[in-house]
């Protein structure tokens, strides 16, 4: 049984847990991160016009390589022993987390990472549709239907915490995802703050919803949301639009590590910062003073958040989440939220992992588990429980 997760005042004080020695490292990288601006400036310009493959293969091969030595040594630095050594090895890559000072271009810079982790598939076709105020990349990853209504689509939410990531980085994993499922991917690319706000955003998946409902004639119950962190407040907050538009909803929601309480009313948003390898104190710090607006406003918080929405009459939702991550007391209470008003709901907990951990699957073995359960009940929901699930190289 899922439990409610410890609430606090939304007037808390936008600070991460943090030591002295972590505030005088950080208060050092600081100034180091200012006299080396220009060096840093120069060094992202020069990554972006890198081949994807060749930034694929360095960053695959760096994580084996740490992998292989966690492995020689018999090093442990993750939060519990019995996590696997891929684990082990991203809590040492990752360990600068909580002492770099972040900003936009670095959030953004670092969030692009999914397009090269899961570059976009040769041969597959991917077509940019317009939806007026952002771009959709619909890939035709699914098995070919004589009929457009036996079509199957996965509607993608990229994460990113309303200021970074893209649809179009996030085209490779959608493919893989769509492969195993049967179905083909749709990536919005939605908007994103500082230059627009959150409803904005939701708008635009609205659009995304729209468009292969209206335009491309997908039936609704061929349809499943897939939204990870900000993306999967934003899925949440689309099929609580239809709800209310008395429309018909999607087959289902599978959501990655959702964020979809922005009052700040849960602890663990904030505490555990300190054990979360993405979302750091650093991260926390940078990110939370802007949620006011972010909402368009510090009145519109809870209106926005899909936490407070409608949920009664929605349709069937997988929520997976990490026992420690900073979404952990939110998924929790929504889970319960949902099952006491009579929605399905399939929940996955995995333990002692970050935010938005399923992302890692391509070189972890606990973000694959996740990714697979995942993948099986899409498959279910969309009606493919007969798809052969073979491994996409």
């Amino acid at each position: 049984m899922a439990t409610e997760g410890k609430k606090m005042s939304a007037s808390h004080n936008p600070t991460a847990p943090t030591t002295k020695f972590q505030r005088i490292i950080v208060n050092i990288m600081t100034v180091l991160l200012l006299i080396c601006y220009p060096f840093e400036i120069l060094f992202f310009w020069g990554w972006s016009k890198v081949p994807t493959w060749i930034r694929h293969a360095i960053v695959m091969n760096g994580i084996a390589f740490v992998t292989f030595i966690v492995k020689k040594l018999g090093v442990k630095p993750g939060l519990h022993p019995d996590l696997s050594p891929e684990a082990h090895a991203m809590a040492i890559l990752m360990a600068y987390g909580k002492y770099l000072p972040v900003n936009m271009r670095r959030i953004r810079f670092g969030l692009d990472c999914v397009s090269y982790i899961y570059p976009a598939q040769d041969g597959i076709g991917v077509q940019e549709i317009d939806l007026k105020t952002c771009e959709g990349y619909y890939v035709k990853c699914g098995p070919e239907k004589k009929s457009q209504e036996k079509k199957k689509v996965v509607l993608w939410f990229y994460g990113g915490a309303f200021v970074g990531g893209s649809g179009k980085a996030n085209v490779g994993i959608a493919t893989q995802f769509g492969q195993k499922v049967g179905a083909d991917a749709f990536c919005v690319n939605y908007r994103r703050f500082p230059e627009n706000v959150l409803s904005e955003a939701v708008d635009d998946g609205v659009a995304g919803y729209n468009f292969l409902v209206k335009t491309l004639k997908i039936k609704p119950e061929n349809i499943v949301f897939l939204g990870i962190s900000s993306g999967g407040g934003i899925a949440v907050s689309v099929a609580q639009r239809v709800l209310k538009a008395s429309e018909s909803l999607p087959a289902g929601l599978a959501l990655l590590g959702p964020w979809i309480e922005y009052t700040g009313i849960f602890d663990s948003i904030q505490k555990n910062t300190n054990y979360d390898l993405v979302v750091t104190p650093r991260i926390y710090e940078y990110l939370f003073p802007y949620m006011g607006a972010i909402c368009g406003g510090e009145d519109k918080r809870k209106e926005l958040s899909p936490f407070h929405g409608p949920i009664k009459g929605l349709c069937p939702v997988h929520i997976s989440y990490s026992n420690i991550e900073v979404c952990v007391d939110e998924c929790r209470a929504f889970a319960e939220k949902l099952k006491e008003i009579g929605v399905e709901v399939e929940e996955y907990q995995a333990k002692y992992l970050c935010h938005a951990f399923q992302l890692f699957a391509a070189f972890m073995p606990e973000g694959r588990a996740s990714l697979e359960s995942i993948e099986a009940w899409s498959r279910k929901i969309l009606g493919n429980d007969d798809l052969v699930d073979e491994k996409v190289e």
